[in-house]
């Protein structure tokens, strides 16, 4: 940049010594547009420099064969995967061994979001988003308490969207964290290893200023109680976003307290009014299967 410049001046100062005034000024134009399109030119490139795109890690960038159980009738805590390493190595895990699954980089999303399609993330993002827009707010502005976090996909679904504040997870297993700040790292401003019983929930509303609870998947399969989910929500403020996903088996459980509850949310209880709820493919099972979930979310009201 600075030999075009130096180049551009001292063509303009030999012009300067016989051509007219017009001719002059015309080079000078020039010169000051040359300076300006080099110094705009060379900001661009730095901020690609402090910022450049970060490759997501893969099982096939670290040498993984995957191999899934497909046996009829497993139920989704009971399905497993087999990985072979580089070196012939190989281990047997359960899917709901998170520890396991997240140790490795990039498995969880080939088994879960790419072969076993899970749509629960962006279906939560999309439904709580879309429903924010509707009643006339920012997604940017959602500050949200991210339960079961993993290692970041919803996170990032939300920032997809829009939502650029950062969020606060929250998982009980302890490699979660880890692989969350490795895989998706910035997306959390706070990242909480433990339950809802194990986290004061309130302060923690007042002190990273939330508004909205978040969970794909955390309810329905012995993941958090519902005495806990309801104390987590009830420390949100009026006018705070809630959206789950969870078991289409839930609603139609007689005597369940997650089916009373939600319930009851429908019902605009609990200082709640639950402004979208469907129905949808959740995943597939490792036979080809379908799994079918709710994605429910609401507004608390008082």
């Amino acid at each position: 940049m600075v030999a075009s410049v130096a180049g551009v001046a001292a063509f303009a100062f030999a012009t300067d010594l016989d051509a007219s005034g017009t001719t002059r000024t015309v080079v000078l134009v020039l010169a000051t547009l040359v300076v300006l399109g080099a110094l705009l030119t060379r900001g661009s490139c730095a901020t690609c420099e402090r910022n450049p795109p970060r490759p997501r890690q893969t099982p096939e960038s670290v040498s993984l064969q995957i191999e899934l159980d497909q046996r009829p009738g497993l139920e989704q805590g009971d399905e497993k995967l087999t990985v072979t390493f580089e070196d012939g190595h190989r281990e047997t895990m359960r899917l709901h061994e998170y520890g396991r699954v997240y140790a490795i980089p990039g498995l969880y999303e080939e088994v879960v979001q790419a072969r076993l399609e899970c749509a629960s993330p962006a279906t939560l993002a999309e439904s709580l988003t879309r429903e924010v827009v509707a009643r006339g707010e920012e997604p940017q502005h959602l500050r949200a308490l991210d339960l079961g976090a993993g290692n970041g996909v919803v996170a990032e679904e939300l920032r997809d969207r829009g939502v650029t504040a950062q969020l606060v997870g929250l998982d009980s297993e302890p490699e979660a964290g880890p692989a969350a700040r490795r895989d998706r790292p910035g997306l959390y401003a706070e990242y909480l290893t433990g339950t809802l019983e194990d986290v004061a929930v309130g302060p923690l509303v007042e002190r990273q200023q939330l508004n909205c609870l978040i969970g794909a998947g955390a309810l329905g399969l012995g993941h958090i109680s519902t005495k806990d989910f309801a104390s987590a929500w009830d420390a949100f403020p009026k006018g705070a976003w809630l959206a789950v996903t969870f078991p289409d088996s839930v609603l139609s459980r007689d005597g369940d307290d997650l089916s009373a509850y939600i319930s009851a949310l429908r019902r605009s209880e609990h200082g709640s009014e639950v402004t979208h709820l469907s129905r949808f493919r959740h995943r597939l099972r490792m036979n080809g299967q379908p799994i079918f979930y709710y994605v429910m979310v609401a507004r608390r009201t008082h």
